[in-house]
């Protein structure tokens, strides 16, 4: 989840389900997370209008929120053998 005052340093735009995620760092905890509105991140940080062409399958990274974004594919995860 984003905490007030923490800009947004990653964002992924979902291949499996076209979801979107904006995070603080590329590590958070599946349990910090929740789900907002796109018009409440857009509150947040209207620089967020100039990633809304990432295609699915996509990541942007910034180091800062100043930072220049550096747009690359998501790895795929890692398919888990054995599983039915």
């Amino acid at each position: 989840m984003l905490a007030a005052g923490k800009p947004i340093l990653y964002v992924s735009h979902d291949e499996d389900d076209y979801g979107w995620q904006f995070l603080e760092g590329a590590d958070q905890e599946l349990e910090d997370l929740t789900i907002i509105g796109l018009a409440h991140i857009l509150e947040i940080d209207p620089e967020m209008e100039k990633l809304a062409q990432l295609e699915p399958g996509y990541h942007a990274t910034r180091v800062t929120q100043r930072s220049a974004w550096v747009v690359e594919k998501t790895p795929a995860e890692p398919e888990n053998e054995g599983e039915i």
